[in-house]
């Protein structure tokens, strides 16, 4: 196997378990933590490459490491048959299945202080909205646990300064609360119902 790197500063080929690593301007890059290499791959990028074979103790390996030096960034104990980077530089692997290991982080937004203009609560078969400003309603709806609307309420309409009692008959259970007022769609608020 003999490969380019996609940014055009390395070349490296591959065959019996001997694995020769170089500079597109011919010095070579000597890699002495491998024994025996039996597959290898550049990312998309051309900055890391994924090779898969035997430490010098004999113990069977993938790694990723960033080129040109032959220190693992990655390993991986488990000798796989398959291991590809996609342009993201995430690592796909496969046998009977394709597996995922990605490199990203992914984070998700959370507002650490939501404010609520309604308190929502739950008491014979009924749910209480409590306004702490003049409000028009204008719809809500309830998800169970599993994300299924159970309750939908549009066009209500209703002016409310203070408690706003709705008879709604729930089964135990954890629920989410999406209201909709003249100022907006306000932040979905956990409900549990106890019986």
């Amino acid at each position: 196997d003999v490969q380019i790197s996609s940014n055009n500063k390395y070349v490296a080929f591959q065959g019996g378990g001997h694995f020769n690593f170089f500079f597109l301007s011919g010095e070579k890059i000597n890699f002495n933590t491998f024994n025996w290499i039996s597959f290898f791959g550049f990312s998309y990028d051309g900055s890391k490459t994924i090779i898969q074979g035997r430490w010098n103790n004999n113990s069977s390996y993938s790694a990723v490491i960033n080129n040109p030096n032959d220190k693992p960034l990655y390993s991986f104990t488990k000798f796989f048959k398959l291991l590809r980077y996609n342009k993201n530089d995430e690592i796909f692997t496969g046998e009977a299945t394709i597996k995922y290991f990605s490199n990203q982080w992914h984070t998700v937004g959370v507002k650490p202080n939501f404010e609520s203009n309604v308190k929502i609560d739950y008491e014979d078969d009924q749910i209480i909205f409590t306004f702490e400003d003049h409000v028009l309603l204008r719809s809500f709806y309830i998800t169970d646990s599993l994300g299924r609307k159970v309750v939908e309420q549009n066009n209500l309409n209703y002016q409310h300064n203070g408690t706003l009692r709705y008879k709604i008959n729930l089964i135990p259970g954890l629920y989410l609360v999406t209201i909709i007022t003249d100022k907006g769609q306000e932040p979905t608020q956990k409900l549990i119902v106890n019986k």
